[in-house]
């Protein structure tokens, strides 16, 4: 990981250190000061267009063009690969590219192992798997995702689905009321982060009608 951000600090205190070093320790010769002086600028040039460089690729790649965003993601996931933007894109277009749900999976995994503390690359597993027919792997990554967010509301619907998917009507309709006591609770005083609204955010319609479901097969006694 190249630490850009703090080049403009190593510029300044590089700088002030130099200037303000004991007379026995400054270099004797001006000469001397310019080529130091010349290094430390040519280091905060090269660490600023390094940034420049991976904002552009950055943007580029979240930009939603498929085929710039495929050209440029290798080079921003250089300098960021822990960068949750660019580890779901690289997730989608490798979905896109191959259209084979155990591939987009297998690249959703190897991003778990660089965040393995982020809810939202083990929904993005989840649904591969779910995709490609593996239902045992998709229920532990969305209980994964759980386990770190409870309240990650798109998560919990889709375990939910699964559970009825597999015949547990009862463990489906306490994954509903979950998010029902969630949906229900009083706001805070403190207005929520974007985070926070992204843990809410999901299509509340569809959990309308799946709820509709559940309680249909109840009553009835039917799962299918």
């Amino acid at each position: 990981i190249i630490f850009y951000c703090g080049a403009l600090q190593l510029f300044f205190w590089g700088t002030l250190g130099f200037l303000s070093s004991p007379a026995e320790l400054r270099v004797k010769n001006r000469a001397s000061k310019r080529a130091v002086l010349a290094l430390l600028l040519a280091i905060f040039v090269a660490a600023l267009a390094t940034r420049l460089g991976f904002e552009k690729a950055r943007a580029a790649v979240l930009g939603g063009e498929e085929k710039t965003g495929e050209k440029y993601l290798k080079s921003a996931l250089v300098y960021a690969p822990g960068d949750e933007g660019l580890l779901s894109e690289k997730v989608r277009l490798t979905f896109m590219t191959s259209a084979n749900y155990a591939r987009a999976a297998a690249e959703a995994e190897a991003a778990i192992l660089k965040r393995p503390k982020d809810p939202f690359i083990c929904f993005e597993a989840a649904r591969f798997y779910r995709g490609g027919g593996d239902v045992d792997s998709a229920k532990a990554l969305l209980l994964r995702a759980l386990t770190l967010e409870p309240n990650f509301l798109r998560a919990r619907l889709a375990l939910a689905e699964i559970l009825a998917f597999c015949g547990d009507l009862k463990s489906a309709s306490r994954e509903l009321e979950k998010i029902e006591a969630i949906l229900n609770r009083k706001p805070g005083a403190l207005s929520p982060s974007n985070y926070d609204l992204s843990l809410v955010n999901f299509d509340l319609e569809a959990f309308k009608n799946f709820r509709k479901e559940i309680w249909k097969k109840k009553t009835t006694g039917k799962n299918t």
